[in-house]
């Protein structure tokens, strides 16, 4: 019995019954499941991780909380950093360059599947 999730943008981790079966982070996203399977209901857990890049995207739609050059790198480090302090925006990224912009195009992300439980029998030849 094989566990395909198709597409997975990017890390997937399979958990069957509550044992983590691997975590994964490329193609193909199968996992023989035939062990750890049981007759009557399972309880499947897939735990998906994308990368940042939505993430920084989505804040370039908040205010700025530090100063910029015009190449994209941070002037200096912004006294709320330097200090310690909380942000003085919604912002839940903080890098020292500038790599996206306000409307750049969001990547793919999640499980885009199709998901798929396959059965079948092995034989040799």
């Amino acid at each position: 019995i094989v566990l395909d999730l198709g597409v997975v943008r990017h890390i997937a981790e399979v958990r069957l019954n509550s044992i983590s079966l691997s975590v994964k982070w490329k193609p193909p996203f199968r996992w023989d499941i035939t062990k750890f399977v049981k007759v009557g209901k399972n309880r499947l857990e897939v735990i998906v991780t994308n990368n940042w890049v939505n993430r920084l995207i989505g804040d370039e739609e908040l205010l700025d909380d530090c100063e910029w050059r015009e190449d994209g790198g941070l002037k200096a480090f912004p006294q709320w950093f330097l200090e310690g302090k909380k942000r003085s925006s919604r912002r839940l990224t903080f890098t020292t360059w500038k790599y996206y912009r306000k409307g750049a195009n969001l990547e793919e992300s999640g499980l885009l599947g199709p998901v798929r439980v396959l059965v079948g029998i092995r034989q040799k030849f």
